[in-house]
């Protein structure tokens, strides 16, 4: 049996703790190629390329793991696929990559999921079974993903920075930021362009001041990055730098992969210091520093409809005026996309106090399409599914950024 000769002992012992596949009699890896493991009952696929003159009993290489957007699969970082084949040839020689299939869910589409346990538990699964059949460093665990790729490498980051080293993500926002539950420290390099239609940088922004405050740094005072178009965050020397590469791209309506990606997010993870994994956030750092980005407070008096499932959690965004429902598509601005609404009941109404970051003030004042969105047991999260999830739209114009909303009208969820 093969484990990661890095990877500190305690650490080991949670990540075996914490998986629930079965993976049987494991049988070392030595070719790259396609693989198989079994994930909460079911078989998730993984592409593995290890390293020219890899030999697990030398010295352990780097790990680093791509993921997909809504919609593409493992072939979408192979020549001629969406990101193509540029951080694989750049790994070849120097770590094993790994890229793993998201699941078939609505409209026979791939997709990440971290609205359930379920993609957390294969994150899981996928490291004991690379801990079992190859040997890797594991205080060298890199992330990258593209669109919802790239919003699942942020909460996974968030999530277990006790065991990722670095994450780069490239056109997606976390989803967990008005619920501060970040643990660890990671290094972080974001990819946008200010030319995005699918995910606006606007929307972006209040990610990146996240991961600022989280590493101990002001989101209001850079350096330069790795490349020209990258802003650092960090002094030098940081252990968890925070980078932030804007670029102009319009391909794909601005929603592509950016040319100088695979260059950068190479150049930062292989210019991170070595480091043992912390439990703890970086130096000046924290969950607590999160509430500095979110300052205001949105009230409202909410309605739950008879016969609804168990809420999970809600969101809630603002759309361009006179935008119906249904909503699709990214928000002009997050006020809020990780609300804890407790435990309402069917049939009752319940007023709430939200923590919001509410647009900037040179925006203001403006009026607004606001959408409530409820994510219920069996539906899905960020999308959210047709006929289970939960949702109201309704004007609300804000006048200034630095006073409290107050809605005065009830609303009324309906199944969307």
């Amino acid at each position: 049996m093969f484990r990661k000769v890095l990877l500190p002992a305690f650490m080991v012992v949670a990540l075996l703790a914490a998986c629930t596949g079965d993976r049987g009699d494991s049988v070392a890896i030595t070719e790259s190629g396609r693989y198989t493991l079994t994930s909460s009952d079911m078989e998730r696929e993984y592409y593995l390329q290890l390293p020219i003159g890899y030999a697990p009993d030398e010295g352990a290489r780097p790990l680093l793991i791509a993921l997909h957007g809504a919609g593409d699969s493992i072939e979408g970082w192979l020549d001629g696929g969406f990101q193509g084949d540029g951080l694989l040839k750049l790994a070849r020689d120097e770590a094993v990559m790994v890229i793993p299939n998201a699941r078939m869910k609505a409209e026979e589409r791939r997709i990440w999921d971290p609205g359930t346990e379920t993609d957390y538990t294969f994150f899981l699964d996928l490291l004991a079974e690379l801990d079992e059949r190859i040997t890797y460093d594991g205080r060298r665990i890199f992330i990258t993903g593209h669109s919802a790729g790239a919003l699942m490498t942020h909460e996974l980051g968030c999530r277990f920075g006790n065991l990722i080293r670095g994450i780069a993500p490239s056109a997606g926002s976390i989803t967990s930021s008005m619920t501060p539950r970040c643990t660890g420290a990671v290094a972080v390099l974001q990819i946008q362009s200010d030319a995005d239609e699918i995910v606006p940088v606007a929307v972006v922004t209040d990610t990146r001041d996240l991961w600022a405050l989280y590493n101990g740094f002001d989101p209001d005072e850079s350096r330069a990055g790795v490349t020209d178009e990258c802003a650092d965050y960090s002094p030098p020397g940081s252990a968890y730098p925070v980078q932030w590469c804007l670029h102009h791209s319009t391909e794909f309506d601005g929603h592509t992969w950016w040319t100088k990606a695979d260059e950068a997010i190479w150049n930062f993870f292989t210019g991170l210091s070595i480091e043992d994994a912390a439990n703890d956030p970086p130096p000046g750092g924290g969950n607590v520093k999160l509430a500095r980005a979110f300052p205001m407070t949105l009230s409202v008096a909410v309605a739950f409809p008879e016969g609804m499932a168990k809420v999970l959690r809600a969101g809630m965004f603002l759309y361009p005026q006179g935008s119906q429902p249904p909503i699709s598509g990214a928000p002009l601005h997050m006020l809020n996309s990780d609300v804890d609404l407790g435990d309402p009941q069917p049939g009752t109404l319940q007023s709430f106090d939200i923590p919001v970051k509410l647009p900037r003030a040179e925006a203001l004042p403006k009026t607004y399409a606001l959408l409530l969105a409820v994510y219920v047991e069996g539906g899905s999260h960020p999308i959210p599914t047709p006929g289970v999830d939960l949702s109201v739209v309704y004007e609300l114009t804000i006048n200034d950024a630095e006073q409290p909303v107050v809605i005065e009208d009830i609303l009324y969820l309906k199944t969307i």
